[in-house]
């Protein structure tokens, strides 16, 4: 469920704003509402859930559970009781901090882990492109060390994940052999700052209006592709494949992780991706392969469309006959159009 309108804390008023940053059920047969959890409460950062919620029979300490697991954009994902909505892997209220003009709520829902591990990093993870930098205000920017750092319009604030992941739209996949959810998800930061309160006029028709925030970076900022893997059984993470960029999201030898995930009987974990190589320096649509036990990468294959290299995502399906399954690669280029292509696999 999407975030409350407009982002900025300094316009919205106090409160939870339930309804939004959740998950809703519906009875199947009937249409009428169960149950609602919300992940985020006042949202101001834009970390609502993209992800669709996924239905899963568990075994949680020796007791088979009926479970739906959500992610949502700053990547926290929740284990929820499929009759009841509660949390199965405990999401305690917890103290986050405060900002009287921004509206904050008290607490925030986070899900405990059994080690420090999440799936991508709830604080700034590489401070030093940030350090000793002034931001367009003239101000340095504030570098927080703990989750849900509010902003207001007196200095901007880095904020890690940002919305545009930890985790987007792109669906994980749940493998039933491992027991393991493979996401792609991306390490980023930029900051935020809310524009003065004479400039503060939203507009239904717009929607930058509507956001009403800046955003800034460093034009070294680092940031870093993530595929992951965690058991929501045990809710631990199982194993991440990193790749390092710098300059901004789309910079560097590789793009950022913009794929749906795909797993198979035959234990891989398949993504599309943008890769930049000698003959295409724009990038590349590539399928990569990986080991969904070990996150180990086992091969990968250009893509091209209608003959030629372009800097695609390719968005995969699979479908199978007389016990062979294939793969179809879809990609789409507004120069050079629509393509299709199959491959087997083993």
């Amino acid at each position: 469920m999407g975030q409350p309108q407009p982002f900025n804390g300094l316009i919205n008023g106090p409160g939870a704003e339930l309804g939004t940053d959740g998950v809703y059920a519906l009875d199947a047969l009937t249409g009428k509402f169960k149950w609602f959890y919300q992940e985020v409460h006042h949202d101001i950062w834009d970390f609502d859930g993209m992800q669709t919620p996924k239905p899963m029979t568990l075994t949680i300490n020796g007791k088979k559970r009926n479970v739906v697991v959500h992610i949502n954009k700053n990547a926290l994902y929740f284990v929820l009781d499929s009759l009841t909505g509660k949390p199965v892997i405990p999401a305690p209220e917890t103290p986050v901090p405060q900002n009287a003009r921004a509206h904050t709520y008290p607490t925030q829902p986070i899900p405990q882990k059994p080690g420090p591990d999440q799936l991508v990093p709830q604080i700034p993870p590489f401070p030093q492109d940030y350090e000793g930098v002034i931001a367009p205000d003239g101000k340095p920017y504030k570098i927080p060390t703990g989750m849900y750092e509010p902003y207001t319009d007196e200095q901007y604030v880095v904020i890690s994940p940002t919305a545009n992941g930890g985790v987007q739209w792109m669906n994980g996949s749940f493998d039933p052999t491992t027991g393991y959810e493979v996401v792609c998800t991306n390490v980023q930061s930029y900051a935020l700052e809310a524009p003065p309160a004479a400039d503060q006029h939203p507009v239904i028709s717009n929607a930058g209006a509507i956001i009403q925030w800046r955003t800034s970076t460093t034009p070294n900022s680092t940031s870093m592709f993530r595929l992951v893997a965690f058991n929501p059984a045990t809710n631990k993470v199982v194993w991440k494949n990193d790749e390092l960029t710098t300059g901004g999201l789309a910079r560097g030898n590789k793009a950022p992780c913009n794929s749906n995930v795909t797993t198979t009987a035959n234990g891989l974990t398949l993504i599309g991706r943008t890769i930049a190589t000698a003959s295409a320096p724009l990038g590349s649509g590539f399928i990569q392969a990986f080991e969904t036990k070990t996150g180990k990468l086992v091969w990968q294959k250009e893509v091209f469309v209608n003959g030629s290299a372009a800097p695609v995502v390719p968005r995969l399906s699979t479908y199978s006959v007389n016990g062979k399954q294939y793969l179809v690669s879809f990609v789409h280029s507004t120069v050079l159009g629509a393509d299709i292509t199959a491959f087997t696999l083993p």
